[in-house]
């Protein structure tokens, strides 16, 4: 009998969403940061979007509230505009300064 049984999708939007369905936790925090990591040619480099749709939310995600508590992300002051839609985002601290990228 064969295994018919693809191997899990590598795009961007799939990872985030396997990372993020993970039971909260220490390894959920780490593959978040080392997913953030990873993204250097998105529209917010070493970022990614929250409070929106389909996205996570601050609301109800400890491990995202936990890691702002801790100083290792931080969540950006205002709305910002991608396309027609006005979005939160969430960053890496260590690569920001003064809501700027270093």
């Amino acid at each position: 009998m064969k295994n018919n049984l693809k191997p899990p999708c590598e795009c961007v939007s799939c990872r985030r969403n396997r990372i993020l369905d993970m039971p909260f936790g220490i390894e959920r925090r780490k593959l978040i940061l080392e997913f953030l990591e990873t993204r250097v040619d998105s529209t917010w480099p070493y970022g990614m979007i929250i409070n929106s749709r389909y996205q996570a939310s601050m609301r109800y995600d400890k491990d995202l509230q936990h890691l702002v508590k801790k100083g290792k992300l931080l969540q950006l002051p205002k709305q910002h505009k991608i396309g027609r839609k006005w979005v939160n985002v969430l960053v890496l601290s260590k690569y920001y300064k003064n809501f700027q990228l270093k």
